[in-house]
């Protein structure tokens, strides 16, 4: 299922903070366009599924449709937590890689 949502971010070829167009398909982003200027990026979200065999890699290209649920569902629980998941995520990024690797 696509879906789109617009979005401001920093766009490296207009060099500031501009309107973005993302598109997901089944929840994995396919694209991002910057509004202005039009420069993307294109995601091959076929290979990504191939890919995707395990379930750290699913996480991570599911986060951005997951982070948005959170949001609609409770904007100030999610402000409160952030600060604290920002800091802690790449360490449990980090430590579960290593241990996806001993197995």
């Amino acid at each position: 299922m696509k879906q789109v949502m617009k979005v401001d971010l920093l766009c490296n070829t207009c060099n500031e903070e501009t309107p973005h167009t993302i598109t997901y398909n089944d929840n994995i982003i396919e694209q991002i366009v910057c509004d202005c200027c039009h420069y993307g990026i294109v995601v091959d979200v076929e290979k990504i599924k191939q890919n995707a065999g395990t379930d750290l890699v699913k996480r991570v290209v599911t986060k951005p449709a997951r982070m948005t649920e959170e949001i609609k569902k409770d904007l100030g629980l999610f402000l409160k937590s952030m600060p604290v998941r920002i800091l802690s995520k790449p360490y449990r990024m980090m430590t579960e890689h290593k241990k996806g690797h001993e197995e």
